[in-house]
């Protein structure tokens, strides 16, 4: 991971994409690798933007447990980037992130709950109670359940 992030610090998008394919190769439990090729994706820094590709990126990410893969699922979710929006999901997502035990920057945390409670704010509590539903299965079917 150290040599995709020292590429992509360098704007050398290419070589940082090789490296963090290498990294999803040895490491696939992390996830760190297909979160920065979903956000390549996302920003069309390697051709054009492609949110589907980055979607399925982040997908793969958060399914093992990456948190910045779970908050900008739920940010897709939440705003409809690239997919039909959807706050009940985008809700999920959040509860999901907020409870993942390996959160290394406690204020992206922080955040993530304040993005949590505003959206809740907004949705009947039958959709509230919903997501966090759906939360509880997808991490009881360790993330086989989530999309």
């Amino acid at each position: 991971m150290q040599y995709g992030h020292q590429a992509f610090g360098k704007r050398e998008f290419l070589k940082a994409l090789h490296h963090f394919q290498e990294a999803t190769n040895y490491h696939k439990t992390t996830g760190e690798g297909f979160f920065w090729i979903g956000h390549m994706m996302e920003k069309g820094l390697l051709f054009s933007k492609d949110l589907d590709g980055a979607l399925k990126k982040y997908r793969q990410s958060a399914n093992a447990g990456y948190f910045d893969s779970q908050v900008r699922l739920a940010r897709f979710y939440r705003v409809g980037l690239g997919i039909r929006r959807d706050p009940v999901r985008a809700l999920m997502w959040y509860i999901i992130a907020i409870t993942n035990p390996n959160i290394v920057e406690p204020w992206k945390k922080d955040l993530a709950l304040w993005r949590k409670r505003k959206l809740e704010k907004t949705l009947p509590s039958l959709s509230v109670l919903k997501a966090s539903e759906m939360a509880t299965k997808c991490i009881e079917k360790e993330f086989t359940f989530c999309k």
